[in-house]
């Protein structure tokens, strides 16, 4: 696609997918303006069964089936293509069979516990999660069955996921994260949005203490450039300008949970050969689709023995040469790839996304071997303020 892409940005699902849908038709009636996909900013919820709501981390009152399972089952169709990533109230099993991305029901993509992809003419750069200081250097090591514990420490970000992302060098367009890059406080009116959220002073104080947000996504937001950083989290609108040494800018934008009359939607027209604002498009498109991105894929392969698995931790990360991404656009090449298939609905317990990938790359599934090893003895520290959140706004 070319052109001008119409592209809704929406902040926290919380599993509340009829309402954001109806909410984003109401915009296209009243705009006249078509929406090529839609992406959403985490705690997307994708959860399929009863037994994966209670891997939810999240307190037993909110613990509800909400509305997935409906869209999974084909009972339902999204209204467009819907991209999300996961924040810090998922069921961690779907993710982890999609750690490389893939579709979690029809035309509802997870781009990754980090990934690069390629929408609407769009390079799309996304992190899932949130950062916590005393999980970020651990290896992986979450698998069924979950406890209390590795439920929650499946949804924070690690630094092998944020140092695959700094060895990019094509341009990207967007980044989507689930927390804010820490620092972005200073480049937008936050005393204002401290007026409309901060009931108990509790975010001035971690802004104040520079506690607010992700250390190494705001340096990956410095590496990598993109023209345009979308965040959820906070529950609240927020809208900043980082302007780069280069002179280059990035704009940040956070929106609301799905709550009525709470700004948790918004669509913008991106002229896609400049990835640069631009007025909307009122004509019809072509259904979009995702693409795989050769850079990316040749990061992963490259890699993928430098991953932190189980008790082991990972090795250096280096950047694929010229000819290891000329070799994996060789393979796309020869197996006739160019986009991720759908490969009709998945069942709990069935990796057959992440395994795809492996096979594809000719690599081996090292997030499967997180199954044999022995988790980590010590429970991590207390959890902070931060790690639960506004869930009940």
């Amino acid at each position: 696609m070319n052109g001008i892409v119409n592209i809704a940005v929406e902040g926290c699902c919380h599993g509340d997918l009829d309402r954001i849908y109806e909410v984003l038709g109401e915009i296209e009636h009243s705009s006249a303006v078509p929406t090529d996909f839609m992406i959403c900013c985490g705690d997307f919820q994708a959860i399929r069964t009863e037994e994966e709501l209670e891997t939810l981390a999240c307190p037993p009152v909110y613990r509800h089936m909400k509305d997935f399972h409906k869209y999974w089952s084909g009972e339902k169709i999204p209204r467009c293509l819907t991209l999300f990533i996961g924040g810090n109230h998922e069921a961690p099993g779907h993710l982890r069979e999609m750690y490389f991305g893939g579709y979690a029901a029809k035309d509802i993509f997870y781009l990754g516990s980090s990934g690069v992809f390629k929408v609407g003419g769009l390079r799309i750069a996304a992190i899932s999660g949130i950062f916590k200081y005393h999980d970020y250097d651990k290896p992986i090591f979450e698998a069924p069955p979950y406890t209390e514990n590795t439920k929650r420490s499946a949804y924070h970000v690690r630094r092998f996921d944020i140092e695959k992302l700094k060895l990019i060098s094509e341009p990207v367009d967007i980044v989507v994260s689930h927390d804010w890059p820490r620092g972005i406080t200073n480049y937008g009116d936050t005393e204002h949005m401290l007026r409309l959220k901060d009931r108990t002073g509790q975010l001035r104080q971690e802004i104040n203490s520079n506690q607010l947000g992700n250390p190494h996504t705001m340096e990956l937001l410095k590496i990598l450039k993109p023209k345009f950083w979308f965040a959820g989290h906070m529950h609240v609108k927020y809208s900043a300008l980082y302007e780069h040494p280069d002179g280059s800018v990035t704009r940040f934008l956070a929106l609301d949970k799905c709550i009525p009359r709470r700004p948790f939607v918004q669509l913008l027209g991106i002229d896609s050969s400049t990835a640069s604002l631009s007025d909307y498009r009122r004509e019809p498109s072509p259904a979009t689709t995702v693409h795989l991105d050769p850079e990316w894929l040749a990061i992963l392969k490259v890699n993928n023995a430098a991953m932190p698995i189980g008790t082991v931790a990972g090795t250096p990360l280096r950047k694929p040469t010229a000819d290891e991404i000329s070799h994996v656009k060789n393979i796309l090449a020869k197996k006739s790839v160019s986009e991720f298939p759908y490969l009709g609905q998945i069942h709990p317990g069935n990796d057959q996304y992440r395994k795809w990938i492996c096979e594809l790359l000719e690599m081996t599934d090292r997030v499967g071997e997180t199954s044999s090893v022995d988790l980590p003895s010590e429970p991590p520290p207390a959890t902070e303020s931060s790690d639960l959140l506004f869930f009940e706004d």
